[in-house]
């Protein structure tokens, strides 16, 4: 259901592609675009499930802060409205968060790798106006790796998620060709779930759901 979801997302923006084509860029009134992002991220995982182990709820959350990266393709109409796809890179986040509560206590120690295509619309708040406000949502997909040992029980998965965000910031156009963009976005990444094992033994299971505050900047190329 997820993977048609997020092809769903990926049909329906070349289908507004192959749709506005002809007649607005014969007007004049759409410009194609790519550009390159990075971006500060402060990464959540907040832990779930349980571990038949020792017989209790995993709780517990923590932040990882790292850069990452992006890159983005898509069309402008107008100078008003931008429809974006866009792929980033967010890699090797560490979690630390509790197991057993004992003496010494026990963590999981949770890596994660997530990369997430994204279909967003985004509108410019004053048009043909070489500095505005932007803001935008977009809905896509996140394939997240996420493996976790406490000493005691462990486990691994690949998957992929529904992922949504919203963003905000400022668009700088020194050139009608040239735009350069710093912002702030909040995504929701998903969850993705995996069965812990202890000595090759099911122990029940570890779930990190994934959210993120970002400080973006870009530049984009129009043509």
């Amino acid at each position: 259901m997820k993977k048609l979801t997020i092809a769903g997302c990926l049909g329906l923006f070349l289908g507004i592609v192959l749709l506005c084509c002809p007649s607005a860029r014969a007007a004049g009134n759409l410009k194609f675009y790519f550009g390159g992002e990075g971006a500060y991220s402060f990464t959540t995982l907040k832990s779930g499930g349980q571990n038949l182990s020792g017989g209790f709820d995993n709780i517990g959350s923590d932040t990882s802060n790292k850069f990452g990266a992006g890159g983005h393709f898509g069309l402008e109409f107008s100078g008003l409205v931008s429809l974006d796809l866009g792929f980033h890179y967010r890699a090797k986040q560490h979690f630390t968060t509790p197991s057993f509560v004992d003496i010494p206590p026990y963590f999981y120690e949770t890596d994660v790798d997530a990369y997430s295509l994204m279909f967003s619309v985004t509108l410019n708040v004053i048009q043909d106006s070489p500095m505005t406000p932007y803001f935008g949502v977009g809905i896509g997909g996140t394939k997240i790796a996420m493996k976790t040992d406490d000493t005691v029980v462990n486990g691994s998965v690949d998957s992929i998620s529904f992922s949504w965000q919203g963003e905000a910031g400022l668009q700088f156009t020194p050139t009608g060709n040239f735009a350069l963009r710093i912002g702030y976005r909040y995504l929701n990444l998903g969850k993705a779930e995996l069965t812990l094992y202890d000595l090759g033994l099911q122990a029940g299971n570890f779930t990190g759901t994934l959210t993120a505050h970002e400080i973006l900047g870009g530049l984009r190329i129009s043509f």
